[in-house]
């Protein structure tokens, strides 16, 4: 997950908490808020400005941190749908969501499911 610091609010400050969550940099639909709630998956929406886009980041996209803080899904659509098909591969669930570990499939590199 690329740092970016804008009018003083630093993405990574909530990665210092060593468990699975979720960042949208723009709006995150209200499906994808309850999702993230259901599953009590922390999820932080923060405010697009252009400094994220020059960061590589996508407006409005949903990225699903593991952990360790690496990102496991970036997902374009924002989906919860993408999300729980996710996270239910990797063996997280509404338990597991709030423990550190990496589900039943150990250390995986950044996956892009179907938008």
């Amino acid at each position: 997950m690329p740092w970016v610091v804008v009018r003083g609010m630093d993405n990574r400050q909530r990665l210092a908490e060593l468990v699975w969550q979720a960042q949208v940099y723009g709006v995150a639909s209200p499906e994808l808020a309850a999702s993230c709630a259901e599953i009590r998956l922390p999820l932080q929406a923060i405010p697009w400005a252009p400094e994220h886009g020059h960061a590589g980041l996508m407006q409005n996209a949903l990225y699903v941190l593991r952990p360790d803080s690496y990102v496991g899904l970036a997902s374009e659509s924002g989906s919860p749908d993408v999300m729980r098909r996710y996270l239910a591969s990797r063996g997280v669930d509404s338990e597991r969501s709030r423990q550190t570990g990496f589900g039943s499939q150990g250390r995986q590199s950044v996956e892009s499911f179907a938008r």
